[in-house]
């Protein structure tokens, strides 16, 4: 059946370690668009710090962000769907892992609300995986992205969030192996925890992952599952590969997510997306760079 969405991760899928969509990836999407097909974003990232993506590539239908717990349009950001963390969840997960964990994130539907040293913990913590040129481009390219957010500076998040009227969607949080365990312990039966990158978990409303979010916009163009293509790196996408027509792992990929993909494609500084366009057959020609 013909391909009618593909969806893409942002971080490890369609931009590279510098942070930039390369023109491979660009033209490959042009391409899609070209024979009617969507092209859509699906990401753990907040609206507001993919928003500057999708006006770069022009997506003002539907994206997925917060894992699925927020859908809406890409440029304008008006809202499909939200699901939330219920408050009696937030406030003592929060209150236990205020002071023990790395650093921690708070997706509010408008807002992220962080620590207040948070720049300086995340600058020693990305400082600290520099091993190339690229990565300290895209550490520099990182930092002009929080501009973006505008996030919200609070001494104790606990504290904030317990007056506060705000809906929580997502947590993220970097901290040891143990405290993840714990908190699925405690926790499991209210809300999902997954691993978004190697060393960040998040937190998410029990149920809701990339492909429930993906499910919405699937409904809203009357598309089905065989008429999906869906590509990421990650734990957290894992359930929209697994269901898709086509799922596609990239080469940068843990051994889990490539088990469940229909194929693995090259790494996100190989090209990878534009890779599995030409071998779903969405696009024939190299483009050249």
């Amino acid at each position: 059946m013909a391909i009618k969405l593909i969806a893409l991760d942002v971080d490890g899928t369609l931009i590279n370690k510098t942070r930039h969509v390369s023109r491979e990836n660009k033209k490959a999407i042009d391409k899609a668009r070209e024979k009617g097909i969507i092209v859509t974003l699906v990401t753990g990232r907040h609206f507001k710090e993919v928003s500057f993506l999708c006006r770069e590539l022009n997506i003002d239908h539907h994206i997925v962000c917060c894992n699925g717990a927020h859908v809406c349009t890409g440029i304008s950001g008006q809202l499909l769907s939200k699901d939330v963390v219920p408050k009696d969840i937030v406030l003592p997960i929060t209150e236990s892992i205020e002071d023990s964990s790395d650093f921690f994130i708070h997706y509010l539907e408008d807002t992220v609300l962080v620590q207040k040293d948070f720049k300086k913990k995340l600058q020693y913590m990305k400082v600290d995986k520099i091993r190339s040129l690229k990565d300290l481009i895209g550490l520099k390219n990182w930092f002009k992205e929080l501009n973006y957010i505008k996030p919200k500076l609070v001494p104790r998040a606990y504290d904030y969030i317990k007056e506060s009227a705000e809906d929580l969607l997502v947590f993220t949080i970097k901290s040891n192996e143990n405290i993840f365990k714990e908190l699925q312990k405690t926790y499991g039966e209210e809300v999902d925890l997954v691993y978004v990158t190697s060393d960040f978990f998040d937190i998410t409303p029990k149920g809701i992952n990339k492909y429930t979010g993906l499910e919405k916009i699937m409904e809203l163009y009357n598309i089905k599952e065989t008429e999906v293509m869906a590509i990421g790196d990650h734990l957290n996408d894992l359930e929209m590969i697994k269901h898709a027509g086509i799922g596609v792992a990239m080469g940068n990929s843990p051994t889990p997510v490539k088990e469940v993909a229909t194929w693995v494609t090259t790494t996100n500084d190989e090209d990878g997306v534009a890779l599995a366009f030409r071998k779903a057959n969405i696009i024939n020609e190299q483009i050249s760079s």
